[in-house]
């Protein structure tokens, strides 16, 4: 897990500011940094690195040669702890890479590759993809089971190789100022080159609609997103056009047909399922360094913890695992609490359980924090997550196995209950006393009946009418809706767990989103994932009697929640206020009174607070 950064001129010239560049990110890799120049006609290249702040050789701005082409890199080390872990990485004398991320699989690939005569020289990942590509070209992205963002140079051919992993788990952002084209893991990194103004479009959508961290724009003017799943291979050239040429590498197929509910089948699912999750966890367990996990109580991330407990004791470590969550135990905050169902996950499985609570006095300084390490304004404060991270640092652990993306391959929101509903196949009436038994779910029960209903008498006329004006994930089937949220809002979660995770120098590794576990979720047919009005149900089935009951089958939906309402209202209310009422780009975007909002609408509040802390952070500080 690192940082890169890559500065491409018109033609050569004399930097500077590579280091600088890489400075800002210096917290995505506080190990080891490295630097190389290239001049792209000629073929030459001269690195340059320096670790702990010692000269060893020559920085670039002490040559007084000219390049064209600039690589950056801030190390986390994880695999290889050695030297030889050290970017940018030459493979062959003829590849430079720069790569942020991991290739889990690396060390099956590398096997592979040996039989083709293939040597490699470190115990790293990181040879593994220019290795891979030598041999079989892009496809060698559809053999990497991992998460990346690495830029890649082909001295012999003179183009360059850019991927972003299926999920967009590693970010990659790009921007152009006069005679330079520079990317980056981080926006913050430009602050050298370009001066940061924001994309009024895009904030305006994010006040009314929230947080969009998917697609090319983001919340800065001409400064761009790399899409996921995606690659770039070119001259440099064609770099100007990047946006047209830049191809999808993968785009997993989705099972909407419809069937009934077999408990023979559901139970051989389960198992299958399990086995899947097992397996994407014993990849995420290889590193050099200490891991633990982000525990919530919740079913998918007890259902993690467990696993490595299986995983661990089959290789007869006697170590505890170790896990770390954010409570709220003080008085008036019980209904955001979840350490019971943590303490008794941690008791069970005889794990080392860290816990955490925020502090009111150290929230806004806390905020300020997160609001510079994510770059763009969120939907929340993040301080569940923020002070998680926070606890993973002070014990000593770098990587923890978290449980995002559980929710949005297995159907955990309620919202999904419209989808379900919509589309059963069966008896309605049975399926219907099974949700309504749930208070919570009544709601979308009661809307699922609607679009139902709208669906079956309306026809196509009406049902395209109501899909035109706004309703339009009602009408979808439930894998496909899955699909639409896995693509698009579920990345607001990747980024905010890569830049909460990476503030403390933390990689945080998602067993779920293992690429063959995701084929496997979005083929299996819809009513395995919601069955009797129970969300994730074929999750549940595969830890019956593995978790306790009570987890398994807990019907109540948390998840790292934050009691921003109850802050808001009380002790941050003046600040908050405060802080939304000097920024001249909330007012220029909003005219909601912000006092009004916290009482009527406190996710907008929050957003108008996240904006007006973002402007004085970036734009006019």
């Amino acid at each position: 897990m690192c940082g890169i950064a890559w500065l491409v001129y018109d033609k050569p010239t004399k930097n500077n500011i590579i280091k600088s560049v890489c400075d800002l990110i210096k917290h995505r890799g506080p190990d080891d940094s490295g630097y190389l120049g290239l001049k792209i006609e000629k073929k030459t290249f001269q690195a340059f690195y320096d670790k702990d702040g010692q000269k060893h050789g020559k920085y670039i701005e002490d040559n007084h040669d000219y390049y064209d082409s600039y690589f950056g890199h801030r190390r986390l080390a994880i695999n290889d702890l050695s030297q030889n872990g050290h970017q940018p990485l030459i493979y062959r004398n003829r590849y430079i890479i720069i790569f942020n991320g991991e290739i889990y699989n690396f060390k099956e690939l590398k096997a592979q590759l040996r039989t083709k005569g293939y040597e490699f020289n470190t115990e790293t990942d990181t040879e593994v993809i220019p290795a891979a590509y030598n041999e079989w070209g892009v496809e060698c992205l559809n053999r990497f089971n991992g998460m990346w963002a690495f830029v890649m140079w082909d001295l012999k051919r003179s183009n360059c190789f850019i991927s972003r992993d299926r999920f967009g788990i590693k970010p990659l952002h790009f921007t152009r100022k006069k005679n330079c084209l520079a990317f980056a893991s981080e926006i913050k990194a430009f602050q050298p080159l370009i001066n940061f103004k924001p994309s009024y479009p895009y904030l305006k959508n994010y006040l009314n609609l929230g947080a969009h961290e998917f697609g090319w724009e983001t919340a800065f003017e001409n400064i761009f997103r790399f899409p996921k799943a995606s690659y770039f291979l070119g001259k440099k050239k064609d770099l100007r056009s990047i946006k047209k040429l830049t191809k999808k590498f993968w785009s997993p197929t989705v099972n909407c047909l419809q069937e009934p509910f077999i408990q023979k089948k559901a139970d051989d699912l389960a198992k299958v399922y399990k086995e899947k999750l097992y397996q994407a966890v014993k990849l995420r367990l290889r590193a050099d360094v200490k891991i633990g996990s982000a525990l919530s109580g919740g079913l998918d991330s007890s259902s993690i913890v467990a696993l490595i407990n299986q995983r661990v004791g089959s290789q007869q470590k006697k170590d505890k695992q170790v896990t770390f969550s954010t409570v709220y135990k003080k008085k008036g905050l019980e209904a955001f609490d979840e350490s019971k169902y943590i303490e008794k996950i941690a008791r069970l499985l005889k794990v080392k359980s860290y816990q955490i609570e925020p502090k009111i006095e150290d929230i806004l300084e806390e905020h300020k924090k997160m609001i510079y390490h994510l770059d763009t304004p969120p939907n929340a404060t993040m301080m569940s997550s923020w002070h998680t991270y926070s606890l993973v640092k002070s014990k000593g652990v770098t990587v923890t196995l978290d449980g995002q993306g559980a929710d949005e391959l297995l159907a955990g929101y309620y919202r999904y209950l419209i989808n379900h509903i919509v589309h059963f196949k069966g008896n309605i009436k049975e399926e219907l006393k099974f949700i309504e038994a749930d208070k919570d779910k009544k709601p979308y029960r009661k809307a699922g009946m609607n679009f139902r209903i709208i669906k079956k008498l309306g026809g196509n006329y009406l049902t395209k009418f109501i899909l035109y004006n706004r309703e339009v994930k009602a009408f979808m089937a439930l894998n496909e809706r899955l699909k639409i949220d896995l693509d698009g809002i579920f990345n607001n979660l990747l980024h905010y767990a890569d830049r909460t995770s990476m503030a403390f120098s933390i990689e945080s590794r998602v067993p779920f989103l293992d690429y063959k576990l995701v084929e496997f979720l979005l083929e299996m047919p819809a009513c395995y994932k919601i069955n009797q009005g129970w969300t994730k149900y074929i999750a549940r089935k595969s830890f019956e009697g593995i978790l306790p009951s009570d987890i398994v089958w807990r019907k109540d939906k948390m998840g790292w929640p934050i009691p921003e309402k109850e802050w808001f209202n009380n002790d941050l209310k003046e600040p908050a206020l405060e802080a939304i009422r000097n920024s001249a780009l909330v007012s220029s975007l909003s005219h909601k009174n912000p006092e009004r909002l916290l009482k009527e609408d406190i996710g907008r509040f929050v957003r108008l607070y996240n904006l007006a802390i973002w402007d004085k952070t970036f734009i006019n500080t």
